[in-house]
């Protein structure tokens, strides 16, 4: 009898588990995942035929992520984030009021981050309400990373790597250099997270990529872009990638 009760018990916990857990986005940020890799478990489309189309208020200059449920979030250079459904229909709109140019990503509680011309970072629930601001300091045009635990992490035309937790509150701060360039180290690529935590951002200015400990933001190791001190050297626009 007892036996019995378990085999009926447990599968209906399983049950209640999974549909507590949030879904997965499928396409969370710039790169599709954490560490900006760039590949998709879809196959992708078998003729290039447009489904469905919509017109935003003006330029989308940065990429657009698929939420759970195949929610679309479009950050607009009208100061609007826009969110569809999977049939490209609109389910909610904010607006911020600043250009937004970068890559919404979205966090592991299916919360929203993005920033602004302005230097505002925006953190945004699920349904479109607005949870926080945290100042910048400058422009951003980094999309911010989201690690597992929620802690976020986003670059500033200021030359830092912003540091944050869930909540807003910063953690830390890592300031790339330049030389003699105003602004110094400015960042417009966006920071990656590698497997074991690790924090990866390189500044405009600063040919070099850091690797930082995300605890604290201090530095593992340096990599620089040869030649080495060159006013024309490597200057990372783009955002680190790593394989699994």
């Amino acid at each position: 009898m007892r036996l019995g009760s378990c085999l009926v018990i447990v599968p209906v916990l399983f049950a209640l588990i999974l549909a507590a857990a949030p879904e997965r986005a499928r396409w969370m940020s710039l790169g599709g995942d954490l560490r900006r890799s760039g590949l998709s478990g879809n196959a992708g489309p078998t003729w290039g035929c447009i489904q469905w189309k919509f017109e935003a208020g003006a330029a989308v200059p940065g990429s657009v992520t698929v939420g759970s449920g195949g929610r679309v979030h479009v950050p607009c250079e009208d100061g609007k984030l826009y969110t569809l459904d999977a049939d490209g229909k609109s389910l909610w709109v904010l607006d911020v009021n600043t250009p937004l140019r970068s890559a919404a990503s979205i966090g592991p509680d299916g919360s929203l981050y993005v920033g602004g011309r302005n230097g505002m970072l925006y953190a945004i629930d699920p349904n479109g309400a607005l949870q926080w601001m945290y100042d910048m300091g400058d422009a951003v045009y980094s999309s911010p990373a989201v690690a597992s635990n929620g802690d976020i992490y986003v670059g500033s035309s200021d030359g830092a790597l912003h540091a944050l937790a869930p909540d807003g509150t910063e953690l830390w701060r890592f300031t790339t250099k330049g030389p003699g360039k105003a602004p110094a180290g400015t960042i417009l690529a966006s920071p990656a997270i590698g497997n074991d935590g690790t924090v990866y951002i390189g500044g405009l200015y600063d040919p070099n990529l850091y690797a930082l400990d995300p605890l604290d933001g201090s530095v593992k190791w340096v990599c620089g872009f040869p030649p080495a001190g060159a006013e024309s050297s490597g200057w990372p626009y783009a955002s680190p990638a790593m394989t699994s």
